[in-house]
């Protein structure tokens, strides 16, 4: 797991305002994507989706990270250079 309070992040990517936003950051030298939701029904959404692509192989960023902080869902996810 990665500690979130390391993260510096660098730009808003996506926002929707009251919902979810997703920030390029860095943790601890390592380029990531995360993902912060207001409601807990749209994180455990977004989670149960990533781990159900996982489980039928199908491919998706590595998750770093998961949990709460400052009253935020969060998802750290690897980043994906194409």
């Amino acid at each position: 797991m990665v500690d979130i309070s390391n993260i510096k992040s660098s730009k808003i990517l996506r926002e929707i305002p009251g919902k979810r936003r997703v920030v390029d950051a860095i943790i601890d030298g390592e380029k990531v994507i995360v993902k912060y939701f207001n409601k807990r029904s749209e994180y455990l959404k977004e989670l149960s989706g990533v781990f159900n692509f996982n489980e039928a192989d199908i491919p998706t960023p590595k998750v770093f990270s998961f949990g709460i902080i400052s009253n935020e869902y969060y998802i750290i996810f690897q980043k994906l250079f194409f």
